[in-house]
């Protein structure tokens, strides 16, 4: 027996296709899936991506340009293989159905059925029967535990990101940590979702899901609203802060941030909707809220949603300066906070048609305008406290809202 490790066989790229293939990322990839056999002649394990028209347990993979591989001679006779499918491992044998061979119609149909434009005439196809899976088999604890499964993974992700922050704000160590961890850990729930959707739904449960991050179409007055409203009440903040100060507020650095200063207002503005309006509405509305609103109306689960939300940000509690300055009792005027904003996403991620973008768009302008430097408070509390009075008068339609009238896909 050969002691040698894996050939990856093909171009130096075929490298970085396996990897993706053998991460979560793999779903991106499409009809690729990882092929690995063992030589006949000198006992090694050949390792390769290859693109497949799926039917069942069955595979049809097409040899294009066959005269420079040499890989598929290995199946002229049926031999066993192994694949990795859909981030699984599964086992089955493989052969070549030539132009000639009788079989061949079958297989031309079946890859037709995936490919209708593809022409395979002269090209040997390899045909590859699965071992069933046994269904039982497949579901792991991630399936059996989806939504469990999903915020102790955003924890898990944002909280490690986090930690170099606490300890080095804390004075637990004496090196000091990058502020952007804050940013990075902000990408833990979308993280999250798409990882347990892959685990869960496979490519077309992602698919779903990246499509509700860009949906736009049919919904650009909810997108004016996300993108305007915030702007609208932090203009009348404003004058409501002229009227009680006597004085206009400064407003020369709107949309700055004192967090991370060296980063350009607009370069600012785009990573804020992207690891704080997409990086945390991917998981909370995108994902959490339609699974836990199955069985429940949509008011209970914002409501659940806000408590995991809530407990989501106990170590920025320790981080960032405005939430260490708060005292103990804060900490509940921060969840009403929350909850009341999680009422209010909750009905515009509804109202939308599950729209990912217009909540994201919401989240990350709003976030901006309540944060920009003032040199008034009054700003902020005063959009917080029409929040508050926007999220409860939502409370009505979520209670009426059931999980048929979630998602419009």
């Amino acid at each position: 027996m050969s002691t040698a490790g894996p050939h990856q066989r093909g171009p130096a790229g075929n490298r970085v296709v396996l990897a993706l293939l053998r991460s979560p990322l793999h779903v991106l990839l499409g009809d690729l899936c990882e092929l690995r056999y063992t030589a006949s002649r000198t006992g090694r394990t050949v390792v390769l991506p290859v693109q497949y028209a799926p039917a069942g347990n069955r595979l049809v993979v097409r040899v294009g340009s066959c005269t420079g591989k040499t890989w598929w001679h290995a199946f002229t006779d049926p031999a066993p293989l192994a694949v990795r499918l859909d981030g699984t491992g599964r086992t089955g044998s493989a052969r070549v159905v030539r132009p000639s061979d009788p079989d061949r119609p079958a297989a031309e149909e079946l890859y037709h059925r995936r490919y209708p434009r593809a022409a395979v005439t002269g090209d040997p196809l390899v045909v590859v029967d699965l071992v069933p899976i046994n269904p039982a088999a497949r579901r792991g604890p991630v399936v059996r535990h989806p939504v469990a499964s999903f915020v102790g993974l955003a924890y898990l992700l944002s909280w490690l990101c986090w930690l170099p922050l606490l300890a080095s704000r804390q004075g637990w160590v004496a090196w000091s940590a990058s502020p952007y961890l804050h940013l990075a850990g902000g990408l833990g729930p979308a993280t999250a979702a798409v990882v347990v959707t892959a685990v869960v739904s496979g490519r077309a449960g992602v698919a779903a899901l990246l499509r509700r991050c860009v949906a736009w179409r049919g919904r650009l007055r909810w997108l004016a609203l996300a993108g305007l409203g915030p702007l609208a009440l932090f203009g009348l903040a404003v004058l409501a802060a002229r009227v009680v100060d006597g004085a206009w507020p400064a407003l020369d650095r709107f949309g700055a941030s004192t967090e991370y200063t060296a980063l350009p207002v607009v370069v600012f503005w785009a990573a804020n909707l992207l690891f704080y309006g997409f990086g945390e509405e991917i998981g909370w509305r995108g994902y959490l809220q339609p699974s836990l609103q199955r069985g429940r109306s949509a008011f209970t689960a914002a409501l659940m949603v806000a408590v995991v939300w809530a407990a989501w940000h106990v170590p920025l509690f320790g981080i960032t300066p405005t939430y260490r300055a708060m005292p103990a009792v804060g900490f509940v005027g921060f969840f009403l906070s929350l909850l009341v904003g999680a009422l209010l996403l909750a009905w515009l991620y509804l109202v939308s048609g599950g729209s990912i973008l217009v909540v994201a768009v919401f989240h990350a302008v709003f976030d901006i305008a309540t944060t920009t430097p003032t040199t008034t408070s009054l700003i902020p509390t005063l959009m917080g406290a029409a929040v508050t009075v926007a999220g409860l008068a939502t409370i009505p339609y979520l209670i009426r809202t059931r999980p048929a009238e979630a998602v419009r896909r």
